[in-house]
């Protein structure tokens, strides 16, 4: 286990300095994802997240409190996760060249385990290199099935 974190955080070193570079020379091909603010966490659909409840809402907090927003867009802009608006229910093209539709056993394997299925396009290694501080604290029942409703609350 000490050997993958540390080569995961060899390739975010490098991916930062990668990124550093680039940006120093004016390219924007790795766009610099922007944190978002609790009051910005709103579904695509414009309806204020205010307005959720239950575990949603609770989802809706734990998205922001765990930073997720920094990779996964809810508006369809690909950054550096995957978009999470209309993932729910959606058939997700995988890596390793198959599908999964996202319900809720894969969007809990994705949140726990985001390099056993990794989505076509999209690189292994960062999510979980993140999560990391979060992962005992993610794990609780609780937590996941929040995140999966907020996640689900995205039309």
């Amino acid at each position: 286990m000490p050997v993958l974190r540390l080569r995961t955080l060899l390739v975010l070193v490098v991916a930062t300095a990668l990124t550093v570079l680039l940006s120093a020379c004016g390219s924007t091909i790795f766009p610099t994802p922007t944190p978002t603010a609790f009051s910005e966490v709103t579904p695509a659909s414009g309806t204020p997240t205010a307005q959720l409840t239950g575990l949603a809402a609770q989802g809706q907090q734990l998205f922001v409190k765990y930073q997720c927003a920094i990779c996964h867009s809810l508006t369809g802009q690909r950054i550096v996760g995957p978009p999470l608006n209309g993932l729910y229910g959606s058939t997700v093209p995988l890596t390793n060249g198959t599908s999964v539709k996202a319900d809720d056993a894969y969007l809990k394997l994705a949140i726990l385990e985001p390099d056993a299925q990794v989505v076509n396009g999209y690189q292994s290694g960062i999510m979980s290199s993140h999560i990391g501080q979060f992962e005992t604290e993610i794990a609780q029942a609780n937590n996941l099935d929040a995140l999966v409703a907020f996640i689900q609350s995205q039309k």
